[in-house]
């Protein structure tokens, strides 16, 4: 989709940062640290949520971001880890999960490049959740919205179907626990190079933030199948999601592609396969080139061989070198075949993922 790649690439930007402490923001006299009236303190109750993890630490300007110095407790059966702090103005913070630096999901008020959450008395007063976000948990999810609805249901129903859909594939990122952040809850983020929010799955963190309704399942894929190639990683997203295969049924890969191949004689597969970003229509014949290989080819295990040996930054020669190797044809020689059985579908036919 538009933008994806970007949206990636500044988030794994920003996680390798996450590998030291964080620098703690200057703050100028003109935007002093807000502070409780004189001479008062308050205890400031801390929590992270968390149903996978071992170890958590708070860390902060109120110690020096000492990655160890405030180890949080959690009660037996609870997924909440707690920490209180003395504090008297406001504080950037962020939490250690088992060795990995964190931000804080309940918190959407963040500072500098290292996104550091910002405690202030004045908005969060004794504690950094916010009361209006809900968290519902089931197998595969805990989900946040401020809504109050529980969508698990509906997720895990997807999850089951997605993976149904791509046994051969050998899920490449699954993890115990997705964070999936609702559109109540997503309209408050925004992407720091786009200033835009936007929907994106964080591999690493195994996060989604998404935009649309919980049936989307788009940065689902992303976590579930993640390929090395950027041109076929965004295409397997296009082309598995349940969007364009029943909800927007005009974003469905093969009718894309054939319509951009028939407007127009540009699109060189193999120089597209190469590049490094492309645009969300030319994603969609990489999502096209996979249907073909899944429903017509019928060679599930080949292509994902084949997608699964990409490292990104292959030449042509060197993508039909792989391609002969995994699926036992010449490249040019599916793209022919493809091309020619784009021109003869339809929207009637049965084109679509079987979701």
């Amino acid at each position: 989709m538009r933008f994806m790649k970007l949206v990636l690439l500044s988030f794994i930007a920003a996680l390798l940062c996450l590998t030291v402490a964080p620098a703690s923001t200057l703050i100028t006299a003109a935007a002093a640290p807000a502070k409780l009236a004189a001479g008062k303190k308050q205890l400031v109750a801390f929590k992270y949520y968390s149903t996978t993890a071992k170890n958590v630490y708070l860390a902060g300007t109120f110690n020096k971001w000492s990655p160890t110095a405030i180890k949080m407790k959690k009660a037996k059966d609870s997924p909440w880890f707690t920490a209180s702090v003395t504090l008297d103005r406001q504080a950037e913070y962020k939490f250690v999960v088992d060795g990995v630096w964190s931000g804080d999901p309940f918190n959407l008020a963040t500072v500098g490049p290292d996104e550091n959450a910002l405690y202030n008395p004045a908005v969060n007063g004794t504690t950094n959740v916010n009361p209006k976000i809900k968290v519902f948990s089931s197998k595969h999810f805990d989900f946040f919205t401020m809504d109050g609805k529980d969508k698990t249901k509906e997720l895990e129903e997807s999850y089951s179907k997605l993976t149904a859909l791509i046994p051969s594939w050998k899920l490449a990122t699954v993890m115990p626990k997705i964070r999936y952040y609702a559109a109540d809850y997503t309209n408050n983020l925004q992407d720091s190079i786009l200033n835009y929010p936007v929907p994106f799955a964080r591999y690493s963190t195994s996060e989604i933030y998404d935009l649309w309704n919980v049936s989307s399942t788009h940065e689902l894929v992303h976590l579930l199948v993640s390929v090395p190639n950027t041109f076929f990683n965004e295409g397997a997203a296009q082309a598995l999601q349940l969007e364009g295969n029943k909800t927007y049924r005009e974003q469905n890969v093969n009718l894309v592609a054939k319509a951009l191949f028939a407007a127009s004689d540009e699109y060189d597969v193999n120089t597209l396969m190469t590049q490094f970003i492309t645009t969300s229509e030319e994603y969609s014949l990489a999502g096209s080139f996979i249907y073909y290989h899944l429903y017509v080819m019928k060679k599930p295990d080949q292509l994902r061989a084949f997608l699964m040996s990409l490292k990104g930054g292959e030449q042509q020669s060197q993508l039909a070198i792989k391609y002969k190797k995994h699926v036992g044809k010449e490249l040019q020689a599916t793209i022919t075949a493809w091309k020619s059985w784009l021109e003869q579908i339809t929207e009637q036919d049965d084109i679509y993922v079987k979701w």
